[in-house]
């Protein structure tokens, strides 16, 4: 009979859809949604009505390895199909919602169909898993139900294969798919299906805090680890739907151990905490409430974090029993998921304001509960809705859990244990502000990780390019012969987000090899702009920058092994000593040891470093810290140095130490940038100029040719400072006084 209701349940969909077509193909995106109220609707009726044997069957399997009506194999299989059916009809439900994620299409058109078509070979057997009875013995209604929730499956899956392209898939739909399914297997496995397939072994009792223990802590670690590399680099609206899935079956596998009758007896409620989360996570996911995202994320994942460390079960629950796995299953989904909802930024961090109203709601919650368990349980019965009227946990806090649970104070009929129910709270509230303080150093840290991925795989991809247009294997080998030598700005642009304004216009200019350039200009100029672009700590808007023949941006590892940089803000790791640090450095550009030694006894001795450098740098003085800085620019011999403002707050000695650094530099063939406003020191040392302001190269000149037009440097300066940049008009003076 339930294959005529099934197939019964196809055709009469197949008439309605092809009687009003046009209708449905015109309104498409409603048609599939009222068909998914539709399907949910007949899945919730028939939980409603079914019986509960699907719970007896799964022990049977588990313990005598098949069901008594059937062999182990068909067993198995049916149970396989009962998972694969439940997956299938969770992403029929979804798909209509995110029409831009294709991987639910292809899933609903190959798995659901696949899996819709087995159930149907083997409805008989499925309707008994559910109801314990076959279907051609006693019609039931949950038999009907099963039969028009298949039919329906199927029809979706059918839809889906028509007018979709077939079975054809694309490689980058698979690789896709080969993501989203191990999610969707998993997460809509049910908890009796453990059982079924341990067999006996899922009957060994726990132990307290034993190796099942641990091995379910590991797991729930292990599965956070694989979500985020599962999901690294995917659209944040895939994490989310892949993430709603994963909420729907957890919160449904949850629901099996109630029935109708659980909404009469208020007692059954689950009003405990991770309870209560299993509904709200994907409510949050669905409406994107963030209010409620807030109090998931501090206090259910922090009642999560207590029950994963404190299991509220006793020892006569087994390692897979469907107790044990319901437990777990929803310990893991309350603390998993909402992590990597912060993680992946589905939801903004809460700031304090926000946490504070979660507080306030949880110390609402906890009393209500802590009131409506004392007042329910009575000499018979124990109403436990936070574990606080039972001693499930404090028999696993020794004697002291003992203790505080044993202070009681009787309000009637009702008793409570206030010094046990305060520590409770005051531990739940520091939980949740020790989360408070960590998840803005998560979202940090998946930052950092994935700006340095990116960074990379940019890198990687303009070295493939570069290399293919010039014929090379090895980016080494294509360095621009022209520039050899040679620090070379060409067309340089760089504008900073959305700002209309350019930090920098245009610049072009040439450094040679042995010249020490004198780079001048009124802060604001843009002359950190360009240090940033040359040395590559920005990237420029356009424009190249070559150094010693190698692009900054195509070729940026080897453009900066021939740049030392000293900043005008250095940052050291003071923790360290002097040595320790510039041999750091020096491990970085691979510099042989023997190179860094005979180098760092001659800055030593250049620099009078000698007696200081085996002290942690936090001791330095600020001279001392500015010479640590150059010493770790120049310990690889850089072809091009670079300082930023770097004498400034320097004594007189080491003002003349460092440039004396800077004219040896210069006379092995390198290259010094030198960026500086004390104008006496650059006309005595530079063998060039330059002059910006407001981004615009102003002139370029050699100290030769200034020496031979008797121009004092100074002056000069002065001069071009007050002239106006060409094609530009320029500002009014109290308008430059107001900026």
């Amino acid at each position: 009979m339930n294959y005529v209701v099934c197939l019964g349940t196809i055709i009469l969909v197949a008439c309605i859809y092809l009687i009003f077509r046009r209708f449905f193909e015109k309104h498409i995106s409603l048609t599939l949604k009222i068909f998914v109220l539709i399907t949910a609707a007949v899945f919730l009726a028939r939980y409603t009505v079914s019986s509960d044997s699907i719970f007896d069957v799964s022990d049977s399997i588990a313990k005598n390895g098949n069901l008594s009506e059937m062999s182990a194999w068909l067993s198995y299989v049916t149970m396989i199909c009962v998972w694969f059916e439940f997956s299938s009809l969770i992403v029929v439900w979804l798909y209509p919602f995110f029409p831009k994620q294709r991987v639910l299409k292809n899933y609903v058109k190959t798995f659901a169909l696949i899996s819709a078509f087995l159930n149907f070979g083997l409805l008989r057997w499925t309707t008994y898993s559910f109801e314990g009875v076959f279907c051609d013995e006693s019609l039931t209604a949950g038999a009907v139900l099963l039969a028009v929730e298949v039919g329906l499956v199927f029809c979706a899956g059918l839809h889906t294969l028509c007018y979709d392209g077939g079975f054809r898939i694309s490689r980058k739909d698979g690789i896709r798919m080969a993501r989203f399914v191990p999610i969707i297997l998993f997460s809509s496995m049910m908890p009796y299906m453990f059982s079924g397939i341990m067999g006996n072994f899922g009957y060994t009792h726990v132990l307290g805090f034993d190796n099942y223990h641990r091995g379910y802590i590991y797991l729930a670690l292990l599965l956070l680890v694989a979500a985020v590399f599962c999901f690294i680099k995917t659209d944040k609206e895939f994490v989310r739907m892949s993430l709603l899935f994963v909420s729907l079956g957890t919160l449904i596998s949850f629901c099996y151990q109630f029935d109708y009758s659980t909404f009469g007896d208020v007692a059954s409620w689950p009003l405990h905490l991770c309870g209560l989360m299993m509904i709200a996570i994907p409510l949050c996911l669905i409406f994107r409430w963030q209010w409620l995202y807030d109090f998931v994320l501090y206090f259910g994942v922090a009642a999560a974090l207590i029950g994963i460390l404190l299991p509220a079960y006793d020892n006569s629950f087994g390692v897979f029993t469907t107790d044990t796995v319901l437990y777990w299953l929803c310990m893991i989904t309350v603390f998993d998921l909402p992590i990597l909802m912060c993680f992946y930024k589905i939801f903004r961090v809460p700031r304090l304001r926000g946490f504070l109203f979660c507080l306030l709601a949880f110390a609402a919650y906890f009393f209500v509960v802590i009131v409506m368990s004392a007042m329910m349980s009575t000499g018979e019965e124990t109403v436990d809705f936070f574990f606080m009227t039972s001693t499930i946990l404090s028999d696993k806090l020794g004697s002291v859990g003992s203790t505080l649970y044993g202070i009681e104070l009787k309000v009637g009929n009702a008793v409570f244990h206030p010094i046990y129910e305060i520590v409770w709270f005051v531990v739940y509230g520091l939980v949740g502000l020790l989360l408070y303080f960590f998840y803005p150093f998560l979202v940090r840290l998946k930052d950092l990780y994935y700006g340095i991925y990116d960074r990379n795989r940019k890198i990687k991809l303009e070295e493939y390019a570069y290399c293919e247009a010039h014929g090379k294997i090895d980016l080494g080998e294509c360095m621009n012969e022209e520039s050899v030598d040679k620090l070379v700005v060409k067309n340089l642009y760089k504008r900073y987000g959305s700002s209309k304004r350019f930090a920098v216009t245009d610049a072009s200019f040439e450094v040679h090899g042995g010249e020490i350039l004198g780079f001048l200009g009124h802060n604001g100029a843009g002359k950190s702009s360009i240090i940033k672009c040359i040395v590559g700590i920005q990237p420029p808007t356009s424009g190249t920058v070559e150094i010693n023949g190698f692009d900054v941006s195509k070729q940026s590892v080897e453009a900066k092994m021939q740049v030392g940089f000293v900043p005008d803000h250095y940052a050291l790791y003071e923790k360290l000593t002097g040595r320790e640090y510039i041999n750091y450095v020096a491990d970085l550009y691979n510099v042989s040891q023997e190179d860094r030694d005979a180098r760092m006894e001659d800055l030593l001795e250049k620099l009078s470093m000698k007696e200081a450098i085996d002290s942690p740098i936090q001791t330095y003085s600020h001279g001392m810290k500015q010479k640590t800085a150059i010493m770790s620019a120049l310990i690889h011999d850089p072809k091009l140095w670079i300082l930023d403002e770097p004498l400034t707050g320097l004594d007189p000695t080491s003002i003349y130490q460092v440039k004396q650094c800077m004219l040896d530099h210069a006379a092995k063939g390198n290259i010094v940038f030198f960026s500086s406003h004390l104008i006496d020191i650059v006309e005595k040392l530079c063998t060039r100029i330059i002059m910006i302001k407001r981004g615009h190269i102003m002139i370029e000149k050699t100290m030769d040719e200034l020496t031979e037009e008797n121009v004092d440097l100074e002056q000069f300066y002065l001069d071009i400072s007050s002239r106006p940049i060409e094609g530009e008009e320029e500002d009014d003076p109290s308008e430059v006084v107001l900026r």
